[in-house]
């Protein structure tokens, strides 16, 4: 197991957050789901690099737009890159819109920095929601 992973697992259970951990073939996985204000499933993916070095924070799945409509979701996820500087906003494959976030981290930082980012991801996802379904505008 990747330390800075391991770190992380041993953070979130002093912190008694359920998480679910999962060996890839070129990093480690933890999913810490979360219920928001206005967003109620939220799953963070955290990617261990298998150098234990770098994470990255993915949160899939936010909003689903149709084909018509895919145009209004570039729009937001550019208005939210120009509001939030730690999150990346972007509209994937399966026209959802997603947000990632990516951090160096060693053994000793893993724990409180990955805690950090899901904290900060957390509330900016939650926020972004309300944008990309049309109920808050930037």
């Amino acid at each position: 197991m990747i330390s800075t992973t391991l770190a992380f697992m041993n953070y979130l259970d002093e912190k008694k957050v359920r998480y679910t951990y999962k060996p890839l073939e070129k990093s480690e996985l933890i999913s810490v789901g979360y219920e928001g204000d206005n967003m109620k499933d939220m799953d963070f993916l955290f990617f261990f690099d298998k150098d234990g070095e770098s994470v990255s924070v993915k949160c899939f799945s936010i909003l689903q737009f149709a084909a018509n409509d895919l145009a209004r979701g570039i729009v937001c996820s550019n208005k939210l890159n120009n509001k939030y500087r730690w999150v990346k906003f972007y509209i994937d494959e399966d026209n959802e819109a997603a947000a990632s976030i990516d951090a160096v981290i060693t053994e000793r930082t893993a724990g409180p920095v990955c805690f950090e980012l899901l904290v900060r991801m957390l509330d900016i996802v939650d926020e972004a929601y309300l944008v990309y379904n049309g109920t808050e505008s930037i």
